[in-house]
């Protein structure tokens, strides 16, 4: 007899999104869908959560200073909801949070085909700056 081979695969799964709520129903789908694909090939497929976090919603108020910074630069701004995630998770327990975005080719992020002009991301600096100026003149 020939033994058949035992393969073994670790992924990893990140859902992002606004509301925790619809996280956690959009995981349960895929959970419920791999239970049924585990079902129907004798495939055992286990989930084990590694990092659970809540998304941190971004400031209003440091979100309107970004907004205004990138005005006086001369520079086109727009809200982009984040469920932010990373070192904002944390910050955000302890003080309030915003984001600056920058444009990346294509709109392509986290991989490596990203890539953002030089004068974006400085432009993103000045923006960052400008607005911590503005929170150190009016104190959240």
């Amino acid at each position: 007899t020939c033994a058949l081979p035992i393969w073994k695969v670790i992924m990893s799964l990140d859902l992002r999104d606004l509301s925790k709520q619809k996280s956690d129903s959009v995981f349960a789908i895929i959970q419920w869908k791999a239970d049924s694909v585990a079902g129907a090939t004798g495939t055992s497929i286990q989930f084990i959560p590694d990092h659970v976090t809540t998304p941190a919603v971004t400031d209003k108020r440091i979100q309107n200073m970004i907004a205004l910074s990138a005005r006086e630069l001369g520079l086109s701004s727009m809200y982009l909801p984040s469920g932010a995630s990373h070192d904002t998770q944390d910050m955000a327990r302890i003080a309030p949070v915003g984001m600056i975005f920058v444009p990346s080719k294509n709109g392509i992020s986290h991989s490596p085909e990203e890539y953002t002009a030089p004068k974006d991301m400085a432009d993103g600096v000045s923006v960052l700056l400008r607005t911590i100026s503005k929170i150190d003149k009016t104190p959240l």
